[in-house]
């Protein structure tokens, strides 16, 4: 028996690390975007976080940090202040996203305008009326917009138009 309390004894604050408790809706840990359930989300002030494999998303309203990780997630959003995507075949429609940043393969968004992107991945293709400063590496991707900015490719195959 005093072995058993010995060992307990042991392990609990190993635990005390590992365990989330959650009651109601989810919270954000350290500041971070939260991780939340596929349907319609509301963006809390550490963002979101959006991870569930094939499932769609809406956020209503602004929201200041998305992230998706994962593949084949969809997501139709207002406007974002930082959207992050890690991962392959993800979807987005969105209105102004000041930065975006992806890394993965075959994603595809329709944005409004973007203060700047970043593609780390192949075959991404990336459709907005006004994109800043693109920063592309990687092989067949393809951002077409009515105004680009300043442009940096490095691969195979990229294509970025647009009247700068």
């Amino acid at each position: 028996m005093r072995a058993r309390a010995a060992a307990l004894l042991l392990f609990v604050p190993m635990l005390a690390g590992c365990v989330t408790v959650q009651v109601g809706a989810p919270q954000a840990t350290a500041g971070g975007p939260v991780d939340v359930a596929p349907g319609q989300v509301e963006c809390g002030d550490g963002g979101v976080l959006l991870n569930d494999p094939t499932a769609n998303y809406a956020i209503t309203g602004d929201c200041g940090l998305v992230r998706i990780e994962g593949a084949q997630i969809t997501l139709d959003a207002q406007d974002i202040g930082e959207l992050v995507i890690a991962g392959d075949g993800i979807s987005v429609t969105s209105g102004n996203v000041s930065s975006l940043t992806i890394t993965g393969d075959a994603q595809t968004i329709g944005i409004a305008e973007a203060g700047s992107i970043t593609i780390a991945g192949d075959r991404t293709v990336i459709t907005a009326t006004q994109v800043g400063d693109v920063d592309v590496t990687g092989d067949l991707n393809r951002i077409t917009a009515e105004r680009v900015g300043s442009v940096a490719t490095n691969g195979d195959g990229n294509e970025v138009s647009g009247r700068r």
